[in-house]
């Protein structure tokens, strides 16, 4: 009797092992589930290349120009060509210019000299005034000479900055590190 009561909690416990493995169990199904479909995925031929059309424009854009006429003698670079900031970008003739820089400089010598010779002048005028050797209208007119060769030595230096300006507007150069986008002008 033992016997048989061994098997049969054997062959007891050996049903419920197969009945808990088995594949035919229900799954229980949530209240709210949501139904989805399934899709087979495939492969098709998509496009390699997009075509856009459309401007693209730089942060920063300049039109160079110059306050001098003149002849363009370089113009080295193309649309398209990348160039740096203070990069020479057009040469405008300058010769012109150039000798009249060198008679400036000539002029320049001659106030230089025509004032040093009014400023000797004055002093010795002075010294003869106060020791009563010359009039009060020598004097005057010595005075006014020293004044007039100093205001021509001031106008010539001031026309020499004016002619090494208009000669640095003979070169452009870029503002920035930039593209040439198009050029309005030949050389020559």
């Amino acid at each position: 009797m033992v016997k048989s009561t061994v098997i049969v909690t054997m062959l007891l416990i050996l049903q419920i092992g197969l009945s808990s493995c088995s594949n035919n169990a229900t799954p229980e199904v949530a209240a709210n589930a949501v139904r989805v479909s399934v899709r087979t995925v495939g492969s098709s031929d998509a496009p390699q290349q997009y075509v856009f059309s459309g401007n693209i424009e730089g942060k920063h854009k300049v039109t160079l120009s110059t306050k001098i006429m003149g002849q363009i003698t370089s113009m080295p670079y193309d649309a398209g060509t990348r160039v740096s900031a203070g990069q020479v970008v057009v040469k405008i003739n300058s010769d012109d210019l150039r000798a009249k820089r060198a008679q400036i400089k000539a002029s320049a010598l001659e106030a230089q000299a025509a004032f040093k010779n009014a400023e000797v002048n004055y002093e010795r005028m002075k010294n003869l005034y106060v020791n009563k050797s010359a009039s009060q209208k020598e004097l005057d007119d010595v005075e006014t000479m020293y004044q007039m060769a100093s205001a021509k030595k001031n106008a010539v230096k001031e026309m020499e900055n004016e002619i090494n300006d208009a000669i640095g507007y003979g070169e452009l150069r870029s503002p920035f590190n930039g593209f040439i986008v198009a050029k309005m002008a030949q050389q020559g």
